[in-house]
């Protein structure tokens, strides 16, 4: 006797698959970014500290600020459309686990340097993209 198996499963798990894919390549694009953003802080701090600044540091350092808000707020609506397409999986827990533990990290790593971004402006840039 054979079995007969609903091609609607097969589907909804490779789609799971497709979507868990982006999902991390997301997060490792975000990670780049902060990797940016730190770096960019630690050098316009030094240079701040040498009252040495360029005209479009700020410019630059608002520019990769917003973008790693953008893919916070990208990776939150993924993780969440991903729940509600295919329920709170073992996988879906850990990337979650693991992005609420890198924007914690984050946030810390940049608290030093805040005094060099205008957060409001970055928020204002963010709501003119949604």
């Amino acid at each position: 006797m054979s079995e007969v198996k609903s091609i609607f499963g097969d589907l909804q798990i490779e789609e799971a698959k497709d979507d868990e894919e982006k999902l991390v390549k997301t997060l490792k694009d975000f990670i780049e970014n902060s990797e940016k953003l730190t770096s960019n802080l630690i050098y316009e701090d030094d240079r701040h500290k040498n009252n040495q600044r360029w005209f479009s540091s700020k410019r630059v350092i608002q520019n990769n600020m917003s973008l790693c808000m953008m893919y916070e707020l990208l990776i939150e609506i993924l993780i969440e459309d991903y729940k509600e397409s295919y329920g709170t999986t073992s996988i879906i827990n850990k990337i979650d686990s693991f992005y609420r533990r890198l924007v914690l990290l984050n946030k810390k790593t940049i608290e030093p340097y805040l005094y060099l971004i205008d957060i409001q402006e970055c928020e204002k840039e963010l709501l003119e993209f949604r």
